[in-house]
């Protein structure tokens, strides 16, 4: 009979239900932004996601894949992404919800916000289906 284990002993030993990477007890990092492969043809196939593995460190790697599972296994969910960047998070969901005449309203009371989401706003625009609308609040 299986013991049953506590929420965070299930989540801490996780990482040793898979397979072992290179005899270490734990996920090690994976630091690496490229990835070899025997030829060329093996690497299209991960780029055409025909092939499993990892084509470039900041699409996806072991240590990001690590960490969903874990995300995943905590929430109980059916799928989880980590991106390398706010700026990649907030771009990926941008382009997967908005649709044809949504608009989106930026405020200027971020420094931040008017350093790099307007400038990833304003550089979409042009092409974008979606319009992007400055707001007319102003500090007091």
């Amino acid at each position: 009979m299986k013991r049953k284990t506590g929420f965070t002993t299930s989540i801490l030993h996780a990482d040793r239900e898979s397979v072992i990477e290179h005899g270490s007890l734990h996920k090690p990092l994976h630091l690496s932004v490229a990835y070899g492969y025997r030829d060329a043809r093996e690497l299209a196939n991960v780029f055409q996601g025909k092939a499993q593995g990892y084509a470039y460190g900041r699409q996806g790697n072991p240590t990001a894949a690590a960490l969903e599972e874990k995300v995943n296994r905590m929430e109980d969910g059916i799928g989880t992404v980590c991106f390398g960047t706010g700026m990649a998070a907030i771009g990926a969901i941008m382009l997967a919800l908005l649709r044809d005449g949504d608009h989106v309203v930026a405020t200027a009371f971020s420094t931040r916000l008017r350093r790099t989401a307007t400038r990833l706003l304003s550089s979409m625009q042009p092409t974008a289906p979606w319009s992007r609308q400055a707001s007319g609040l102003k500090r007091g």
